[in-house]
């Protein structure tokens, strides 16, 4: 899970924390192209968690027919579970900081499932606090890493999550 950073409004806003970007919205169904080394980064990463679930976020860069991955921030599971997920919020806040400050989008959340599907289950449906962002799962249940990868369909009322192109490519 990663928590929702939406502040109340009667909230104090402290800028030193805030992750709010000013950036156009993301499109979480156009294709996302990511790097065959972050594709190893990433599976490196979230093997190294097993047998509990993986954790990290992808920032983005809009091209003209899809988004490209240009970084994976690793996560701490702070929830240290085989089921589920936390990313630890001091990690979120400085990635989103990175992202702010190099113009990047916040264009995907990573998770594994160490025995399960690369699917959505519904602990991620009924934890998915950024509709705007793409769903990465890698799954293990087979031994090699499985991935897909999915969006939600922006109706709140019915959380419905859709597959959605992730292609690795060799730059």
């Amino acid at each position: 899970m990663l928590a929702s950073m939406s502040a109340k409004p009667t909230d104090p806003v402290d800028p030193a924390t805030t992750v709010e970007h000013p950036m156009p919205a993301n499109d979480p169904f156009r294709p996302l192209v990511i790097p065959a080394t972050m594709r190893q980064e990433i599976v490196r990463h979230v093997a190294g968690w097993l047998p509990y679930e993986g954790c990290g976020l992808v920032a983005t860069e809009r091209l003209s027919e899809h988004d490209r991955g240009v970084h994976f921030f690793p996560g701490t599971n702070i929830d240290r579970s085989p089921v589920r997920y936390t990313m630890d919020p001091c990690e979120v806040i400085a990635a989103m900081k990175v992202m702010r400050s190099h113009g990047w989008q916040f264009g995907a959340i990573v998770h594994s499932h160490p025995s399960s599907p690369p699917t959505i289950s519904a602990t991620d449906a009924r934890e998915a606090y950024y509709p705007d962002v793409r769903l990465i799962i890698v799954s293990f249940l087979h031994g090699e890493p499985e991935f897909g990868c999915w969006a939600q369909r922006p109706d709140p009322e019915s959380p419905v999550f859709l597959p959605v192109p992730l292609v690795f490519v060799n730059r």
